[in-house]
């Protein structure tokens, strides 16, 4: 299960790329051994007064009911075993039973209550921000504009695996349908790129039409998966040799964003990386839409200005060194920002690379 998606009432919809933790909403945090985690570039859309809100709530509603989904227990006993008479009706009724489960239940009920008392302070300092989030919300509905052809896409609920043969209940199909009808240009952003042979199928019936395709996935230093990323490099020369051109994105956050941009036209926000884990195992989902025709269109700006953003902090894989033109300058980083990025960079050497030692001592003597 890999797909990401928040539905309000059956009325709002959010799909996109982003997991729910404090490095997908721009924050930093750190794990309990104290390592930095990183923080990700991501995007994701709002969807309102759409059949394809009530399309995903069908989804979720079917994916909720499926034979793979269970309910979650957080402990290993139920709420039986925590009624005051549950001891003395018990197997056999000896007293040393029945004094060592009332022993064994003073301790669960323990454990329910001291839940109990987290649950209620996360209540309380949730309302708190909730207040303080409401006064400087964004009234995303008034800004809300009409466009058409909206597409909710998902996998097929019926099945553990996905499906190619089944383009109208399989993401990778379906996208890669509207992609082959590209006429100029296909822009791709995904985190993770291990090209599948489907994908060297596209890229060859692209090239053979002269439509102009350029990925964006991360780079060594940006990856926060090193596995993946030796999948990206063992595999990348067959998209470069179907004329595909390929950005890697250089950090210091990590790329997450999952788009697809055709003929700056249609777009796909979704869960979708290009892989064979999206592509064949995981379960995704995504929004397919047609944009204004008006190439100043406040929604078409916000669009080319995101992939823009990735762009600037992006160089071509030709074999040749670039610097990324990012807006970031030093003097703009704090102190603490600047620690975090060090931490990041030593955890990122520690697990898949030898960029740290390249790039700590520029920060070192800058600092």
């Amino acid at each position: 299960m890999h797909d990401k998606g928040l539905i309000v009432d059956s009325k709002f919809l959010i799909s996109g790329g982003r997991n729910i933790g404090d490095g997908y909403f721009g924050r930093y945090s750190k794990t309990d051994s104290g390592e930095t985690l990183p923080i990700f570039e991501d995007s994701d859309v709002l969807v309102l007064e759409s059949k394809a809100v009530n399309d995903a709530a069908g989804y979720f509603d079917d994916l909720w009911n499926s034979k793979f989904v269970s309910i979650p227990r957080l402990y290993d006993y139920s709420k039986e075993q925590l009624a005051s008479d549950y001891c003395r009706y018990q197997e056999n009724g000896r007293d040393n039973d029945t004094l060592e489960c009332e022993s064994r239940q003073k301790y669960y009920i323990k454990e329910v209550l001291d839940e109990e008392k987290k649950f209620e302070k996360f209540i309380i300092t949730y309302k708190t921000q909730q207040a303080e989030a409401q006064y400087y919300a964004l009234d995303w509905a008034a800004q809300g504009i009409i466009v058409s052809n909206v597409e909710f896409l998902h996998d097929d609920v019926k099945t553990q695996k996905s499906n190619l043969d089944k383009p109208e209940k399989n993401v990778a199909a379906r996208l890669y349908e509207v992609i082959s009808n590209a006429k100029k240009h296909v822009i791709i952003v995904s985190p993770y790129l291990v090209i599948t042979p489907e994908h060297e199928a596209l890229f060859k019936k692209l090239k053979e039409k002269n439509v102009k395709v350029q990925i964006f996935t991360n780079s060594k230093a940006s990856n926060d998966g090193p596995a993946a990323y030796v999948g990206y490099e063992k595999s990348r020369h067959i998209a470069l040799n179907q004329g595909a051109e390929i950005y890697e994105y250089q950090g210091p956050d990590t790329l997450h964003a999952k788009m697809v941009f055709v003929d700056d036209q249609t777009l796909f926000i979704g869960s979708y990386n290009w892989d064979y884990r999206s592509q064949n195992l995981n379960r995704e989902v995504g929004i397919l839409a047609t944009l204004p025709e008006n190439p100043e269109h406040h929604l078409n700006v916000e669009i080319f200005d995101k992939i823009s953003r990735i762009i600037r902090n992006s160089c071509r894989t030709d074999g040749s060194s670039c610097v990324p033109t990012s807006n970031i300058r030093l003097a703009d980083v704090t102190e603490e920002q600047m620690q975090r990025l060090i931490e990041l960079n030593k955890r990122r050497e520690e697990k898949s690379s030898k960029v740290f030692r390249i790039f700590y001592s520029i920060i070192k003597e800058q600092l």
